[in-house]
């Protein structure tokens, strides 16, 4: 093949592939029309899977990713980047963290995981993940504002945030894990000694990949 013909086969494939090939029909036999309010049940159906699956949002933009839809039926038109992650992604971050929470309260035995660093905005941020027998869940990251990264802070924070989670029941907590650096690793031995920790025989961990 020349290579002229190669480019533009190329063209047509970014392009025009989308388009479907004349004779070819779509797999519904006529076009169907979405009223405004299934358009909108199916755009947070949508969203709710690109949240869920780590997807990212410009995925749309992808003239491969929109031609199955086009096939199975053109009035569907998934939505673009901007409202992907405005306008609809709240009701179905609201929906998984609801299904989160109910996952982790129906799990007697926690495993917590805590490690401190940087978001790219370059403020520092406190991350708490929670391993349960139904899977390895984010909970908590937060912006630690003016606080002072001291470990008896870092240790206070944790603590409060361990109760909320645990609704003031310690003996749910299997297992802590932190990071090794200086800073994680006194809040390992202050969490270590504290009482609440002690009572629920919960298992310390250094190194938060090893309490995977």
């Amino acid at each position: 093949m020349k290579y002229q013909e190669q480019i533009a086969l190329q063209g047509k494939a970014r392009i025009g592939t989308l388009n479907l090939a004349a004779g070819q029909t779509c797999i519904t036999s006529r076009v169907q029309r979405l009223s405004s309010a299934e358009k909108n049940d199916t755009d947070l159906t949508f969203t709710r899977a690109v949240y869920i699956n780590n997807l990212p949002f410009n995925l749309t933009q992808s003239p491969y990713f929109l031609a199955p839809f086009q096939r199975i039926s053109p009035a569907y038109k998934p939505p673009s980047p901007y409202p992907l992650c405005t306008t609809l992604f709240d009701q179905p971050y609201l929906q998984v963290t609801d299904d989160v929470e109910k996952v982790i309260q129906s799990s007697y035995s926690l495993n917590i995981m805590s490690e401190e660093g940087k978001n790219k905005s370059k403020d520092r941020i406190i991350n708490i993940t929670v391993n349960t027998s139904r899977g390895t869940f984010p909970y908590s990251s937060e912006n630690a504002g003016s606080m002072s990264f001291m470990a008896e802070n870092l240790a206070s924070w944790l603590m409060a945030r361990l109760g909320v989670l645990v609704k003031g029941d310690s003996k749910r907590i299997n297992s802590f894990a932190t990071d090794t650096y200086s800073t994680m690793l006194l809040l390992w031995r202050i969490l270590a000694a504290e009482q609440r920790l002690q009572l629920s025989k919960a298992l310390s961990v250094l190194c938060d990949s090893h309490s995977l």
